[in-house]
């Protein structure tokens, strides 16, 4: 539309610079030329015109925010769609491919309501056989897929065993993970470490299948850190070599695992903290996160059930005072199994 109208101007500029005879001849020419010129403004407006209908109304705050919270190297391919009317509200780039990332967590989460429907509860299951009073043979934990049991759950739910009178498992807990198939996170661009991120996901999981370790400065600078895992169960045994150093140096700590014949774990700490320093805390995946809900479940029923038994001990410790060190050495005795 510019070039068109400085067309205009220059043809006017050269009407006024002839004689007057030449000017009729070319105000025809001129008239037929506006004419001209005027039809080819009002076809190249109409695209124009529709175009700028098109763009979408709030591409501009789109922009705005890219602008202002991103670094200007960021590629950034987005679209908002007014999902009654299919209108777009904003976009940018929006047939660019790239790697979902994050974003994927609201697919998934629109796949999970329209299929499991919003109040649809994860369901852990606790299962027995061979009843003999306060006595069970096997105890089974059956996962339901559950990603968000965490140790106070699990905890809650060894106190109502309790409640309900369980005193005895007089063979094994069985952990049952046959709901779907166990499996390791897919990332390919990144090597698979100990990071709670990288972490396998199975229907029996606990905790996001990662154990908490804390790591606390030791009283004086030459001692050995201390090393607390949370929570604490036989599935993973700690190897730790974490100096005490002068000043308040955060912990600077290299962790490294190992799987041994049973499935267990052995976690290697190595590294240094400052006498002043805060506490520092570190998430590890586990390898098998059936085994290592089993244990922790184990733990909590090894606590409780033995703080009732001394407590009915109390009572009867005049009729037999070694009954506590046998179902010490009993319970102690029961292995964590995996069904797949």
């Amino acid at each position: 539309m510019l070039r068109l109208q400085f067309s205009y101007l220059t043809l006017r500029g050269t009407i006024s610079m002839t004689d007057q005879k030449r000017t009729k001849r070319i105000d025809l020419s001129v008239k037929l030329n506006l004419v001209f010129l005027a039809t080819l403004v009002f076809i190249f407006s109409i695209p124009y015109v529709a175009s700028c209908a098109d763009v979408p109304p709030f591409n501009g705050r789109l922009q705005a925010i890219i602008q202002r919270e991103l670094p200007s190297n960021f590629v950034v391919s987005a679209q908002v769609v007014d999902l009654k009317t299919g209108r777009i509200l904003m976009e940018k780039s929006p047939d660019m491919p790239l790697v979902p990332a994050s974003t994927m967590k609201v697919v998934t989460s629109a796949a999970a309501l329209q299929t499991l429907k919003p109040d649809f509860t994860f369901v852990t299951e606790v299962l027995v056989d061979d009843v003999i009073a306060n006595s069970v043979g096997n105890l089974f934990l059956k996962g339901g897929g559950d990603p968000h049991l965490v140790s106070e759950q699990l905890f809650a739910l060894t106190r109502e065993l309790i409640d309900k009178g369980l005193l005895e498992i007089r063979k094994d807990i069985i952990v049952d993970d046959s709901h779907f198939a166990p499996g390791m996170p897919l990332d390919e661009n990144e090597k698979l470490g100990h990071r709670s991120y990288h972490a396998p996901y199975s229907a029996l999981s606990l905790n996001f299948n990662s154990i908490r370790f804390l790591i606390l400065p030791g009283l004086r600078p030459g001692e050995s850190a201390r090393i607390v895992m949370d929570p604490v169960s036989e599935y993973a045994v700690v190897k730790g070599d974490v100096r005490t150093v002068k000043g308040d140096k955060p912990a600077q700590v290299n962790i490294t695992k190992e799987t041994t014949d049973d499935d267990l774990e052995i976690i290697n700490i190595q590294g240094e903290i400052g006498a002043q320093a805060p506490t520092k805390g570190r998430y590890v995946n586990v390898s098998s996160p059936a085994l290592y809900t089993g244990n922790v479940f184990k733990q909590f029923l090894l606590q409780e059930l033995l703080q009732l038994l001394m407590a009915i001990q109390v009572a009867q410790l005049q009729q037999q005072e070694s009954l506590q060190s046998q179902v010490m050495e009993q319970f102690y005795l029961h292995q964590v199994l995996v069904l797949h």
